[in-house]
């Protein structure tokens, strides 16, 4: 998933029982570990970036923490584009 000049990948390590969300950019690589025991949802939500809205898939853990797992754009849902996919 990319965001102003990043970007965020999100795993799930089930062997090491870890979220881990890895942010690459021009200054290197961050990486954040949670327990996958901290997760109390998986939720889609609309977010906002700049000017950019996306429907975006997200992970809320129990100390109320929103972290992003994908984004997809709006146009990427509309009638349009399931009309030529089929």
């Amino acid at each position: 998933m990319a965001f102003n000049g990043y970007v965020l990948i999100s795993q799930f390590d089930k062997s090491l029982h870890q979220f881990v969300v890895r942010k690459y950019s021009l200054l290197g690589i961050k990486t954040i570990q949670y327990p996958i025991q901290e997760i109390v949802s998986i939720e889609l939500q609309e977010l906002r970036f700049n000017r950019n809205y996306c429907l975006g898939i997200i992970a809320v853990l129990s100390t109320g923490n929103i972290i992003p797992i994908s984004c997809f754009t709006a146009s990427w849902f509309s009638n349009d584009h399931w009309n030529k996919e089929k």
